[in-house]
């Protein structure tokens, strides 16, 4: 959320963002007082999964075992917050919301939290350090709690960590949004062209695929697919010459 704010008021000049935080921004809904009308999208990237992290020891097996448990949401007035109350409600669960900065990880692991919601692109880090030590397990997001989000939610859809991913881990349901590389509209149509078409120049797409494993789900068949804001003009240029923007 402050990466969007910072590049809607001109603090700087382009960021990245996740696409249901981004449609939030533009509408003015929460976490956003007001619309965000200075955002311009200049690719979608990569998938990020929710993951749902429970304390390892503890006998949460789903969503709706979280009610009455500490959940921490993030830091107050971001979009995590947002998110994590969006999938709380479609689940119908009322759970001990937590709101700090704190590392995550850092207070499942010394027993503060019982769970928590991190959306990343897959693996993260921080969780296979904690599923490799056992001391968290991902829960699913399905089912019927999974299908009222989704219906609520714009930029949110079904996702599947594959078996792997993180070691000894099973496949995992949940859901994704997308990040999104976005800047302001004052940016100039030249240089937007410019830096989307080095994004998606053939020779730089080994060196994306090296830097993690999402960076290989950079492509350029969905860079422009259901814009959370409205397309840079330089950016959809590009598109249109590739073929991909009418």
């Amino acid at each position: 959320a402050d990466n969007i704010r910072t590049v809607n008021g001109g603090l700087v000049d382009s960021g990245f963002a996740d696409g249901d935080a981004l449609a939030a921004a533009v509408a003015g809904t929460r976490p956003f007082r007001s619309k965000a009308s200075h955002l311009r999208v200049i690719a979608a990237l990569f998938p990020e999964a929710a993951h749902l992290l429970v304390a390892g020891n503890s006998g949460i097996q789903t969503v709706e075992d979280l009610r009455g448990k500490r959940v921490l949401l993030g830091q107050a007035n971001t979009s995590s917050v947002t998110r994590g109350r969006a999938i709380l409600a479609a689940y119908r669960v009322r759970a001990r919301e937590i709101l700090s900065d704190e590392p995550p990880a850092a207070l499942l692991r010394d027993g503060k939290i019982d769970a928590y919601f991190a959306v990343a692109g897959v693996p993260l880090d921080s969780i296979r350090d904690l599923l490799v030590r056992h001391q968290a397990r991902l829960v699913p997001l399905d089912g019927e709690g999974r299908d009222r989000l989704l219906a609520a939610v714009p930029h949110l859809f079904p996702m599947v960590i594959s078996a792997g991913s993180y070691p000894g881990a099973p496949m995992v349901e949940t859901i994704a949004t997308r990040a999104w590389w976005f800047t302001r509209d004052s940016e100039p149509d030249s240089l937007i062209y410019g830096l989307t078409r080095a994004l998606f120049n053939p020779v730089n797409r080994a060196g994306l695929a090296a830097s993690h494993p999402a960076g290989r789900d950079i492509v350029l068949d969905s860079a422009a697919l259901n814009p959370p804001a409205p397309i840079h003009p330089g950016a959809a240029r590009f598109y249109r010459e590739a073929g991909k923007l009418h």
